[in-house]
């Protein structure tokens, strides 16, 4: 037992003193572990920032792939068509001459 109430405050605050040291160490710590995971965090973010750009990328690459297979038969299919065109245009004028032709020679007999 304390022999003064003096004592007694004394005793109080040094087991105090002790309780706030331990929490200000468990504070210093808690800090050190929240910038580990911090930086742990940003480095998580940071990866994940790059596999979506290397995903982004390789779809970017699959729709080019898809585009240099089907470019070449849509413009051989667009040249197909624009010849087509251009035939049936000489099929009517070499009608419409053969059949001026025939006209000029029942009108010569």
């Amino acid at each position: 037992m304390c022999a003064t109430e003096l004592e007694h405050t004394k005793a109080c605050y040094e087991q105090c003193e002790l309780i706030v040291s331990s929490i200000e160490s468990m504070c210093q710590s808690m800090k050190g572990e929240f910038e580990r995971q911090k930086r742990k965090y940003q480095a998580m973010m940071e990866e994940r920032r790059r596999m979506r750009g290397i995903q982004d990328m390789r779809n970017q690459q699959s729709a080019i792939g898809w585009m240099l297979l089907w470019c070449p038969l849509r413009d051989v299919l667009e040249k197909i068509q624009v010849l087509e065109k251009k035939r049936e245009k000489f099929a009517e004028e070499s009608e419409h001459l053969q059949q001026r032709i025939e006209g000029t020679i029942t009108k010569k007999q």
